[in-house]
């Protein structure tokens, strides 16, 4: 859920290269971009997704860099600020405007370096992690291609986590 959030966030930095996402008139008009059937209780979608979206925008990411020495370190954040989605969604009114989410300057930056758009439709076509992160890569590696590449099976298969049987290339 958290991957589908981070996807529709850089996308929509990609898209509008503006670091102030504009979430949408309604709960229902996002999870209809996500491909997402929004269902409400304890255990529905909204209430996995907004909680998601809410941890995802409030959690400090640590980077780590051992290329240097000494090592070093530094902490990104999503978003400075931004509604609390779980509270707005407890609600459950499809009507409920969402306001705006304020994507850190450093985040920002970094996706308009080097996010690429994605298709939603195709991440909501996707329901297999496996094929969701073939998509991504694929993706990412034809809209930065500069010229011929050659793409070894053993290259493909490890960036989807598949070990290949020994003495396949």
């Amino acid at each position: 859920v958290a991957r589908i959030w981070m996807i529709w966030i850089a996308t929509r930095i990609v898209q509008r290269q503006c670091p102030s996402i504009d979430l949408g008139p309604s709960q229902s008009a996002i999870f209809r971009s996500l491909g997402i059937r929004g269902s409400h209780g304890s255990g529905g979608t909204i209430s996995r997704y907004s909680n998601q979206l809410d941890r995802l925008c409030r959690c400090v990411f640590t980077v780590i860099d051992r290329s240097r020495s000494p090592s070093t370190f530094s902490n990104h954040l999503i978003s400075d600020t931004g509604p609390l989605f779980e509270e707005s969604w407890r609600t459950g009114q499809a009507g409920l405007l969402l306001g705006q989410l304020e994507v850190h300057q450093r985040f920002f930056i970094e996706c308009l370096k080097h996010a690429v758009p994605i298709d939603l439709r195709a991440v909501a076509a996707t329901r297999s992690t496996v094929r969701l992160d073939l998509y991504l890569f694929l993706t990412y590696r034809l809209y930065k291609l500069r010229g011929p590449l050659m793409l070894p099976w053993r290259t493909l298969l490890a960036q989807i986590c598949i070990q290949p049987p020994l003495g396949n290339t």
